[in-house]
């Protein structure tokens, strides 16, 4: 049996950049707004919940921060153009 063929490095791809980008912002609340994609969409470290209990933040706050979490990069990679 053959080896798998192994292909160019792993890149992450441009939403993900954005939001390590955010997670790395001098502002608390811009930086909890990028963890939180981090974590639950592409590191897949647990659900809601166990993501909010592991920044220690409330359920509330947690959903706020998600949705700037996912706007933020989104208008930045558009130019600050919303699509609707």
């Amino acid at each position: 049996m053959k080896a798998p063929v192994r292909g160019p490095a792993h890149r992450p791809g441009p939403g993900v950049e954005a939001v390590d980008a955010l997670a790395a912002s001098p502002v608390a609340v811009d930086a909890e707004a990028g963890h939180i994609p981090r974590a639950y969409g592409v590191d897949r470290s647990g659900i809601h919940g166990q993501v909010a209990r592991s920044l220690r933040i409330g359920r509330a706050t947690y959903f706020r921060r998600l949705r700037h979490g996912r706007v933020a990069p989104a208008a930045r990679h558009t130019g600050g153009r919303r699509r609707g």
